[in-house]
Formats: structure tokens, C-alpha cells, sequence
């Protein structure tokens, strides 16, 4: 109970007799519920939740396309410890996905990547991004990458969640859509 001068044990004690008004003071190592459940039973419950956004990040890289053929690779270091933990651990079987663009102007250059991880390996993803030219041209490039990381939520850490609306649509008339014309070369 709380000390000091104006202290009214009476009335504090009448306090603890409606439970609704409790609040918790502190966590003392807690423990997640689902973790007192057996592997399989846990592990039936995530898959049956589903895979949900785990992590996102842009991050800024810089580019310098100097060797026609070349690449480069953006390691992802700056994810969080916690992340990289779940990345690991096959149960979450996390699925990577990557996308690069380029904050300047270039007409004449297009970018992909590819996201590279070993078979079984507990390594860390990384991103390798190709700079692909008609002619080839030394340049340096300001690029952000875009990171998604998907996958089963092991440990029940995440808030967030996505919820897809899926609305069908049904034309009265089909031909409607096979009759509209392109604006610009394909």
C-alpha cells in the first residue's frame, strides 16, 4: 500500500474491493499466454491466424553503377534484434519482399532486386539490386528500398494487423472493358 501523511488505509482498503478499478503497477518478466500451450498446439493457432506484415522499413542507398554487369547488395542491418530473431526461426517461415527506386531523375536506367537467402541458413536476408542500362553509362544513384517482411507471428508480439475488403465486381455488359483504348504503346 502507498505511504505518506495522508495516507487513509481505511479507504484504500475499500478500494481493493472493486476489482474493475485495479490497474497494473508493473510487469515482473511476463510471460506470454500462448507460451504455457504445447509446440503443436501453438503452432496449429499462428497458422491458423495466418501470415501477417511483420515488419516495413525504406531505407536510403546509394548506388554507384561504375561496371556494366555489376551489382551491389544492401544487407538488412538495421532491423531490430527481435525481428531478426523470427526471421531465423523457421516456424515463422517469413517471406521477403523488395522493391528499389530511384529518388532522381533516370529515364534510362531501371532497377531490380532480388532478395538472397540460403536454404536453412539462420543469415540474415540481404537484397541484391541489379542497375540495368540500354547503353552503358557510369552514374551514381540515390535509391530508397522498400522492405516487407511477412510471416507467422510466433511469438504474438505484433499489434498490427491487415484486413483485405474484397469487393466483386459484376458488368452488366462484358465487352465493355475489351473495347477501351491504350493511351501509350505497349
Amino acid at each position: 500500500h502507498p505511504d505518506g501523511e495522508n495516507f487513509d488505509e481505511k479507504n484504500w482498503i475499500g478500494s481493493l474491493k472493486n476489482f474493475q478499478n485495479w490497474d497494473c503497477i508493473e510487469f515482473k518478466n511476463p510471460i506470454n499466454i500462448f507460451q504455457f500451450l504445447s509446440y503443436d498446439l501453438r503452432k496449429e493457432l499462428f497458422v491458423s491466424i495466418g501470415k501477417k506484415i511483420l515488419y516495413t522499413s525504406t531505407e536510403d542507398f546509394d548506388y554507384d553503377l561504375y561496371e556494366a554487369g555489376m551489382y551491389r547488395i544492401f544487407e538488412l542491418n538495421d532491423i531490430p534484434t527481435y525481428m531478426s530473431r523470427i526471421i531465423q526461426n523457421k516456424d515463422a517461415d517469413c517471406d521477403v519482399f523488395a522493391s528499389v527506386i530511384n529518388t532522381e531523375d533516370s529515364r534510362n536506367v531501371f532497377f531490380n532486386c532480388q532478395i538472397l537467402r540460403a536454404d536453412g541458413s539462420n543469415e540474415k536476408p540481404s537484397v541484391m539490386i541489379h542497375g540495368i542500362q540500354k547503353e552503358f553509362r557510369k552514374c551514381k544513384y540515390k535509391l530508397k528500398i522498400n522492405i516487407i517482411i511477412i510471416g507467422y507471428d510466433i511469438y504474438f508480439l505484433s499489434n498490427d494487423s491487415v484486413e483485405l475488403i474484397k469487393e466483386k465486381y459484376n458488368s452488366q455488359s462484358k465487352r465493355e472493358f475489351d473495347s477501351i483504348t491504350l493511351q501509350h504503346k505497349l
